[in-house]
């Protein structure tokens, strides 16, 4: 019973029950909703998977940038803006802006993408 005791008591000093950075899952939620968003239906993320992270503190503030690749279908022919990684990311439309690209029905891609979260008592959320 000691020994259960004393292992809990180091988790919970080791902040082991508060994670130190965002999970993929919290990647995976981000991405989701602005695909859904911006996409009109056009588009559906597949995979997420996370490939570097970045911790950062800002004026007492805990912030991650996390950089992960996103496996995307295409749902249906349209054009995609082609400023990845910006906030335009996943805006789609049917016909082509000069700074988009046409893509076919069923096109699987891999499409860079970063997050910026930050921390806050409960938990890990995304940065404005």
């Amino acid at each position: 019973m000691k020994k259960i005791f004393i292992i809990i008591l180091l988790l919970v000093s080791c902040g082991c029950t508060n994670s130190s950075s965002p999970s993929e899952s919290d990647g995976l939620k981000i991405i989701e909703r602005l695909i859904n968003e911006r996409s009109n239906g056009r588009l559906k993320l597949i995979n997420i998977k996370k490939t570097n992270g970045i911790p950062r503190d800002l004026m007492g503030m805990h912030l991650y940038v996390m950089e992960c690749e996103c496996l995307v279908e295409v749902l249906s022919d349209c054009y995609i803006s082609c400023c990845i990684g910006d906030k335009r990311s996943f805006v789609t439309c049917e016909k082509g802006w000069s700074d988009c690209e046409k893509y076919k029905k069923g096109m699987h891609l891999k499409v860079p993408a970063s997050i910026d979260f930050e921390k806050t008592e409960n938990g890990w959320r995304e940065s404005p």
